[in-house]
């Protein structure tokens, strides 16, 4: 146990003594997507043991993402413009003397912002005392964030006069149309003396790609995202023919060896591909004259020449059924993948700054790139076990169970470290395992889930450094549903998600050299399903 200063526990107590100086709203979006599409199927069986089906499938799918910050129309009547200067970072210590917009007298002696008390009858109450998780610190007076449930009135409670600026960097419209068909052909039969059923077809998918990206243009002043300054559409085709081969051996009456060859195309997360440039800027007052928002890197989110995932499969399975509802499971897999997607970093020094001056900064831009592809190969075991089929245990039991299964999956992808250690494929985790307990009766369903992965590799050559790897360290998350069937139409449900309160927490290359943080609060949903 510590104890603070008694002029700082004074302090830190008196509400009297917070303020609020700077507030924005940034990162906002609106997401539209959609999905169209027709399928038909035949099928024609030759005899018992030989089968044939086909299929045709159309489909349009789009997302129209729109990103904007919101801004305040400040000092009318006083501002270079009548209707007052837009201003998203609304802060006393961001003086209005932009040239192309300025208020107050000559060096814009004007902010962009106020200091309000927290005392002030403005936050309707909503600054409220909290009490530090440790001992020897004192309360301290924090916003309470329902008051920004809505974020717009928020924001025009203090700053009237809000309206939407694009962020032409983060929006993006993607379309896809697909045209795919598959013929396969179904058999089973004995192969001495074994039972054996199987299927082999061919897939072929024609995709079409339509990526409008935004142009970032001019930096405009105030914290507001650059001007877009015009579109760039890409246009894709490509067609993927894609095999398949399945076997399944009985080799007894509850035993069964399964065997597959495969190969598979992945469309991208529509992001990947239609994000744009998103610079971000700090203050620096060393520039001659007034302080400057100087561009300092950025993120690129989106890259229209990625390629699809493209893959080889080749997998095998044995499989031991010990109960109607029971098996015990084991595998091995060897995906031979054509390119991985990666986060990457490349350099610019054509980014102006805020001001819209080109200085020759070099700064780093992190977007995703086309790695190498390689190999992922590992093995798997899972155990299903539902306690009716077990003869021993007492009725009370017998609607409970467990499902559990791991994975050990290790990888290599030619690179090496800072700390000399070699680099696996990025978001590949060399174990996962999962592990949950169940109840399940005529009307009623329970399930809580363990779920752990080891580290990841994240993002490669972090800040421009070669070797300088981010990684996430192993994460577990507890999660539970609950459901119950008042009839065939009507389910009322609850869900709670990360009930152990887990952080995603990332470090670069070693350990103790700590990047950042992602911090999951414990969430919690119910309602009611309804079937017509």
């Amino acid at each position: 146990m510590f104890t603070l200063p008694s002029q700082l526990t004074t302090l830190l107590g008196n509400i009297n003594n917070y303020s609020m100086k700077t507030t924005s709203s940034e990162g906002n979006y609106r997401r539209n997507g959609d999905l169209k599409l027709i399928r038909g199927d035949v099928s024609y069986e030759a005899n018992d043991a030989v089968s044939f089906s086909a299929g045709g499938r159309y489909s349009e799918r789009s997302v129209n993402d729109f990103e904007f910050d919101r801004a305040a129309p400040l000092y009318a009547g006083q501002a270079s413009r009548a209707g007052g200067c837009l201003v998203k970072w609304k802060a006393f210590d961001v003086p209005l003397s932009d040239p192309s917009c300025s208020a107050g007298p000559v060096g814009g002696a004007y902010t962009a912002g106020q200091v309000r008390n927290a005392s002030n009858a403005i936050f309707n109450n909503q600054v409220k005392q909290y009490n530090l998780p440790g001992a020897g610190l004192p309360g301290i007076y924090v916003l309470n964030p329902g008051a920004m449930d809505n974020a717009l009135a928020f924001q025009n409670s203090f700053y009237p006069g809000n309206v939407e600026v694009q962020n032409p960097g983060a929006s993006f419209n993607v379309g896809v149309k697909q045209i795919s068909g598959y013929v396969q052909m179904n058999v089973k039969g004995d192969v001495f003396g074994i039972p054996v059923s199987g299927n082999a077809g061919m897939k072929i998918i024609n995709t079409k790609l339509d990526i409008i990206q935004f142009v970032t243009g001019s930096p405009q002043p105030y914290g507001l995202a650059n001007l877009s300054n015009g579109i760039v559409e890409t246009k894709r085709n490509f067609t993927d023919y894609l095999p398949a081969f399945n076997l399944a051996f009985d080799l007894q009456r509850n035993l069964k060896l399964r065997v597959a060859f495969s190969q598979t195309m992945t469309l991208l997360d529509l992001n990947q591909w239609g994000g744009g440039l998103n610079p971000n800027y700090a203050i620096d007052t060393t520039n001659a004259g007034s302080p400057v928002f100087r561009v300092t890197g950025g993120s690129s989110n989106g890259n229209p020449q990625l390629d699809p995932w493209r893959a080889t499969n080749v997998e095998g399975s044995l499989e031991y059924y010990i109960g109607r509802s029971s098996l015990l499971s084991f595998g091995a897999f060897y995906i031979d993948v054509a390119s991985f997607i990666q986060s990457g970093t490349v350099t610019r020094s054509d980014l102006p700054d805020n001001d819209g001056v080109v200085r020759g900064r070099t700064v780093f831009i992190t977007t995703p790139v086309q790695g190498q592809g390689g190999t992922l190969k590992g093995v798997e075991a899972g155990w299903k076990q539902s306690f009716s089929d077990l003869g021993f245990m007492p009725r009370l039991l017998t609607n409970f169970g467990i499902d559990a299964n791991i994975t050990y999956s290790p990888s290599d992808s030619g690179q090496t470290d800072l700390a000399g250690a070699s680099i696996p494929f990025q978001d590949n985790s060399k174990i996962q395992t999962n592990l949950a307990g169940f109840y399940q009766d005529g009307h009623f369903q329970a399930r809580v889930a363990w779920n752990y992965r080891s580290k990841r590799a994240v993002q490669s050559d972090f800040s421009g450094i070669k070797g300088l790897e981010l990684y996430q360290s192993p994460t577990n998350y507890i999660d539970a549903s609950l459901s119950y069937d008042v009839n065939s139409h009507i389910t009322f449900y609850a869900q709670g998600s990360n009930l152990g309160g887990e952080y995603e927490k990332y470090y670069l290359t070693f350990p103790d050299q700590k990047a950042y943080n992602n911090i999951y609060e414990r969430r919690f949903t119910g309602g009611v399903r309804v079937k017509f």
